[in-house]
């Protein structure tokens, strides 16, 4: 984990010129950027914004913004779906949570 921590630093710190934002799928991903950030001196989130699109506890107990989806509903509503003889569409609204990195 360090070696990647490292690298990362390495380029948030090579990409402060052209970064504004960054957002990734996956919670420990943003924590490794918020992290490689603070490394490399680049304050978060005055000088770039970090987004999550997971939002598990992960993100939100370390302050990350983040898009939280319920995935107990999502879970229910595939094994519905999967149960169903005709197609099935349905739309989970994400949650904002707001954290101190946007």
């Amino acid at each position: 984990a360090l070696a990647v921590l490292d690298s990362a630093t390495a380029r948030v710190a090579s990409a402060t010129a052209e970064l504004a934002a960054a957002q990734s799928a996956k919670d420990n991903v943003t924590a490794l950027l918020r992290e490689a950030a603070a490394e490399a001196g680049v304050r978060c989130p005055e000088r770039v914004g970090l987004l999550s699109v997971m939002g598990t506890d992960l993100a939100t107990k370390a302050g990350i913004s983040c898009l939280r989806y319920d995935f107990r509903a999502m879970g229910r509503l595939a094994v519905d779906a999967l149960g169903s003889a005709e197609p099935v569409r349905h739309v989970l609204e994400p949650q904002f949570f707001g954290g101190v990195t946007t």
